[in-house]
């Protein structure tokens, strides 16, 4: 076509760029794009086409890891430690986990999908992880479970089970570029996650004569939806603080108190401090504890012995 005159010519260009691709969009998805050049040319209206462009969405690699089964204890026998396995990707992904203690006291016997999902390892129906797990879809969860066992020949210590899993298809630093590895050729991005999770969840031994403290938390954001494990928590998120004090058998008490200083970036939520389940007000008074604008504090009993006992604190924060 040649030159048209500037008052015969009313243009409007339609371009829509693509939309960015979310967590929903599954990796390999092609998205094309095709704009329109409208206009007049002697009262007639006229119209054509753009090139087409085309972009094949990445698959991203993130993974969540986390366990949610309480205290840990350790005596003659083995025990069941639970463990979630999320790809908080956006493409199919298998994981490979690796898992080992901080003593040489326990001993890990085995990682397994557990089938049921209750928390307990059955090896008549539960399947052990010899190489990687299962293919994931995005947002899919694996229960698992890992077992601990005293070494022969030692006397069961307190320490911490690690497990780690990471994505097959590589891990490493956020916004990392692995082309041509994600799903139907797709190039790959690691996420904010690095694709790789470790849970470190402690454990005590019935043997053990010192008393222990261990604190977990859990993420929801400002709308009350959950977090799962490695997704990051922004302003206005709640976090749940728990923590749990064992006292073992015979071990004596008086005077404790647990402190627990709130964090600079967040703001305790008045009226959220538990002790074993009962409320404790915020205010010192005559009840086991409170919030003094920084920490909060938690009496526990008085006791002179006696069988094996734990304490609960929970309270909630807001990050700013």
């Amino acid at each position: 076509m040649g030159g048209l005159p500037a008052a015969a010519l009313a243009t409007a260009a339609a371009c829509v760029p693509a939309s960015p691709a979310t967590a929903d969009t599954r990796a390999g998805t092609a998205i094309t794009n095709t704009a329109q050049l409208r206009y007049d040319v002697d009262g007639k209206s006229q119209s054509m086409p753009s090139n087409t462009v085309t972009i094949v969405v990445a698959e991203r690699l993130d993974i969540g890891l986390s366990h949610d089964g309480g205290m840990v204890t350790i005596d003659t026998t083995p025990v069941s430690v639970p463990v979630q396995l999320t790809n908080q990707g956006s493409g199919q992904e298998s994981f490979t986990v690796t898992a080992g203690t901080s003593t040489p006291t326990t001993t890990v016997q085995t990682v397994a999908i557990d089938t049921n999902g209750d928390g307990r390892f059955e090896p008549e129906q539960d399947i052990v992880l010899t190489g990687a797990t299962p293919v994931l879809a995005p947002g899919e969860t694996l229960p698992l479970v890992a077992v601990l066992a005293p070494t022969a020949g030692t006397t069961p210590a307190d320490g911490s089970l690690t497990v780690t899993a990471e994505a097959t298809t590589g891990h490493g630093d956020p916004r990392q570029e692995l082309p041509g590895l994600g799903d139907d050729g797709s190039d790959a991005i690691v996420g904010d996650t690095g694709a790789i999770a470790s849970a470190a969840i402690p454990f005590v031994a019935t043997a053990s004569t010192t008393p222990t403290l261990v604190k977990s938390q859990s993420v929801a954001a400002a709308d009350g939806t959950p977090l799962t494990a490695g997704a990051t928590a922004g302003s206005g998120a709640v976090v749940t603080y728990t923590l749990v004090a064992r006292i073992p058998t015979d071990a004596a008490l008086s005077a404790a108190i647990i402190d627990d200083p709130v964090p600079s970036d967040a703001v305790y939520l008045p009226g959220t401090l538990t002790l074993d389940d009962a409320r404790i007000s915020d205010a010192a008074d005559g009840d086991a504890g409170g919030f003094d604008g920084q920490s909060v504090s938690i009496r526990l009993p008085d006791r002179p012995g006696g069988p094996a006992t734990t304490h609960t604190v929970q309270f909630k924060v807001r990050l700013q």
